[in-house]
Parts: C-alpha cells; structure tokens; sequence
C-alpha cells in the first residue's frame, strides 16, 4: 500500500542576465517562485509557443560553445536552455537534457560570467534530472551547491531558497533518509509561514511532506497533526482539487494504518471520489486512492466492493504497462 504522496516543489528559471548585466538584481528577477511543474514540454510540431522553431539540441549546444568561447551570452540564454533541457526530460530524454544541462553549468560557472542565480537553478534542475533518474548520489552535491549559492544571494528566507531546500528533502526522503529530510522540510515550512497568505499551496504541500517523515517514522501523532493543517489550507485553495483529494488520502491513510477505519473511510472515500474526477480513468495518480479504499473496505469486511477497487487498481497498472 502506497505511504504518504510527496509533492515536488521545484524552480524553473524564467528570467536572468548576462554577464554584462546588473548582478542579481531580485530574486523575482531572476528565478520562478517555487511551483509543482518541472517545466514545460515544448510545444507540439517543434513549434514554440510564439510559433518560432524550437532549437535542436545540436543547435543549443552550439551557441553555448559560441558563449564559452566569447565569455559573453544573451541575456536569455539560460532561460532557453534551462526549458529546452528540461523539455527533454519531460519527454523522457534525460541524455539530451543532461548534456544541455551541464553544458550550460560549464559556462555559467566561468569567474567572467557573473551569473549567481542563473547557476544555483541550473544546478536545481540537473539535480531534480538525477532524481528523476534515481541518480541520488550525482543529484544531493548539485542540491547543496545550488542552495549555498541562492542563500549567498536571496538570503535564508526568501520562498525560491525553501523551494531548493525542500528538493534536497525529497531527494533523502526517496531513500526513505527521513530524520535527514525532516529538518530540511520543516525549515521550507517555516519560510513560507511567514507570509503564508502568499505561500499556502507550497506550505500546504510541505506540512504534506514533514507529515511524510513523521510517517516514516511511524510518529503517526504528529503526522496526522501536520496532515490536518495541510487539509485545512487545501479546503480553502481555489481550483487545487488535485491537492485536496491527495490531503484526503493521506490523512485517511494514517488513520487506516491505525485501525481507526470510522475515521479514514469518509476521508478516503471522499478522496477517490475527487480524484476520480480529476484524473483519466487509466490515470496512475488513482491507484493510491483505489488500493488505500480497498484495503479498508477488506478491513471493514466489505470484501465485494474492496475486490472491486483492487481490480480496477490492476487493471490501471496493466494498462500503463504494456
């Protein structure tokens, strides 16, 4: 049975200057706020959206000789590479995106171009590459680096760092490192509560994750605490039925894990039922929310319907698998 769902928070550059351009002028000049998105594919026919022709790889990587060589760029330059590098990942060219990815580290990296900001997100995103990858020990020294570089140059309070602090989180608690990720969470919580009008879908998703670690560490009090505060923020969150349905299951999820079925059960079956009305019905997203109701309805001796869900949840993975 799946545990707690972890919510990527990750950057995504979308604006930054080049070397001959003032030195970090803001963080909301130069980096994305955090979001749930790693990027954003390029657009379909090779077509950008201006209906400009999306670069090749090839293309990318000559310009990007072409700046080493000169030790000047285009003001845009990392902002392009960063989406056409991670547009290949999306499609899962994770050789492309890696080598357009370290490529521009190369240049970036160079004492000529001053460039802070540009580096700690390109870092961030190759890091974010090896994860997707299970690359962990190529991934945490990228995280780290990037996290030194935007604390040096946005402070230790500012949302963009604790979107990167908990990226490196993430990157423990998939090898399931949860008294190293803990902290690591709990310090990007309380950077966005500080303005959490502002923040309360990344705080939301973050109180997810700290509740992800107490979890795993079987700290359940503390996980439903912290699952409750999430769920309460989602109620309130326009247009976030993904999150909330996710809240619900979670929550339900420590409550089943307990034996306290009158409790999970409305939360679970409320979240398949939003879930089942947000994704595809062949949707990997469902199988947490079918195998988690499904296994308290074999708990509560409905055994028809729990054999039901299973099936359903079987016939989702067969499907994604063929």
């Amino acid at each position: 049975m799946k545990t707690i769902q972890l919510i990527l928070i990750s950057l995504l550059l979308t604006g930054c200057n080049s070397a001959n351009s003032e030195q970090n002028k803001s963080a909301a000049d130069q980096s994305a706020a955090p979001t749930t998105a790693t990027t954003a594919a390029p657009a379909e026919s090779g077509k950008a959206a201006d209906s400009k022709p999306v670069p090749t790889a090839g293309e990318t990587l000559a310009e990007l000789e072409k700046a080493e060589q000169s030790l000047t760029m285009a003001d845009d330059l990392p902002v392009r590479v960063n989406r056409i590098a991670l547009g290949y990942a999306s499609q899962g060219n994770f050789k492309e995106s890696e080598k357009l990815l370290k490529r521009l580290v190369v240049l970036l990296e160079k004492p000529q171009v001053k460039a802070t900001m540009q580096l700690a997100v390109t870092l961030n995103n190759l890091g974010l590459l090896y994860m997707q990858e299970k690359k962990y020990g190529k991934a945490e020294p990228l995280f780290q680096k990037s996290l030194v570089l935007q604390q040096s140059s946005l402070g230790g309070s500012d949302p963009t760092f604790a979107g990167s602090v908990n990226n490196l989180a993430t990157l423990y608690y998939e090898q399931m490192r949860y008294k190293d990720a803990l902290p690591l969470f709990s310090r990007a919580m309380d950077i966005y509560k500080t303005k959490p009008a502002s923040n309360a879908l990344a705080l939301s998703k973050t109180m997810n994750n700290v509740a992800g670690c107490y979890s795993g560490l079987k700290e359940y009090d503390k996980a439903e605490q912290y699952l409750k505060e999430s769920l309460a923020i989602e109620e309130k969150l326009p247009s976030n039925a993904a999150g909330l349905a996710a809240a619900l299951n979670n929550l339900g999820y420590i409550y089943e894990i307990q034996g306290e079925y009158d409790k999970a059960a409305p939360l679970l079956k409320r979240g398949l039922e939003i879930a089942e009305k947000v994704y595809e019905p062949k949707s990997m997203e469902l199988i947490s929310f079918l195998d988690n109701n499904s296994y308290l309805l074999r708990k509560t001796n409905k055994v028809a319907e729990a054999d039901k869900l299973k099936a359903r949840s079987k016939e989702i993975l067969l499907a994604n698998n063929q």
